[in-house]
């Protein structure tokens, strides 16, 4: 058999991949990870033992696998935002990269974890400051997103505010409840003696995690991205917001050049 056989053809159909296959590859190592590291920390709470590679794989630590693996995550979200922002007139464009920016905003937070730095004008950070600055622009942000997000196609812009509601639920209505909880009870010993504390971790950062999975799919889900003998292709999908917010046909990134 020679190997001309053996090379796609330019004429050969191309094959579309699949948003929800294109998400589970990033969800799957994501839900690995929060497992196991509440997992760990059960166990080490259980057993008052030090475990090794706990504060590697802690989902409430900093600086570890797992803040790295939210904030990447977070700038993986901009990039299909761009691309739909490439497929589109500079007006409807606009929304998309607001959108990426702020994706991209919230990943550096995730990383330096600078929303539980502010506090208010001689505040002390113990005292829940940052929680109430952080709900604030939680709102206000959430808002500007939703007002950003009316010129979308309909099926799209339900699936974000989906994955914004669940996003925020955990960002700042779960974390709300274990600060207070945590207050209440003593935060620091708490944090390393309650398995409530501990479940209700989980449940935070598994929401987080989980709106930006389901926000990942809904922009995936609205283009048609498509590898063939000619290479990779990627195109609207039927029914995105144009311009002046109706219909359009699948526009190819060359095409909206």
């Amino acid at each position: 058999m020679s190997g001309s056989r053996l090379r796609p053809s330019a004429d050969a159909p191309a094959r579309e991949l699949r948003s929800l296959s294109l998400v589970l590859v990033v969800a799957i190592p994501g839900a690995l990870l929060v497992v196991l590291g509440t997992g760990i920390r059960l166990l080490s709470l259980l057993t008052g033992a030090d475990i090794p590679g706990a504060t590697v794989l802690d989902p409430n630590g900093e600086a570890n696998a797992w803040s790295w693996y939210s904030s990447l995550l977070l700038a993986a979200l901009s990039v299909p935002l761009l691309v739909h922002a490439g497929l589109r007139p500079r007006r409807a464009a606009r929304p998309f990269v607001v959108l990426a920016v702020l994706a991209l905003c919230l990943s550096v937070d995730e990383a330096a974890v600078l929303h539980e730095k502010l506090t208010l004008p001689g505040d002390d950070p113990a005292s829940g400051g940052w929680l109430v600055i952080q709900a604030s622009i939680a709102v206000v942000g959430g808002a500007a997103a939703y007002l950003l997000g009316r010129r979308f196609d309909p099926l799209l812009r339900r699936r974000l505010v989906l994955a914004g509601v669940l996003y925020l639920s955990g960002a700042v209505g779960v974390e709300a409840v274990q600060f207070a909880v945590g207050s209440a009870a003593g935060l620091p010993d708490l944090e390393h003696t309650s398995l409530a504390y501990t479940l209700g971790l989980l449940l935070e950062e598994g929401l987080e995690v989980l709106g930006v999975w389901v926000a990942l799919w809904a922009v995936l889900s609205a283009l048609v991205i498509a590898v063939g003998g000619s290479g990779l292709r990627v195109e609207r999908r039927d029914g995105s917001a144009t311009a002046d917010g109706g219909p359009a046909r699948p526009r190819s990134l060359t095409e909206a050049s």
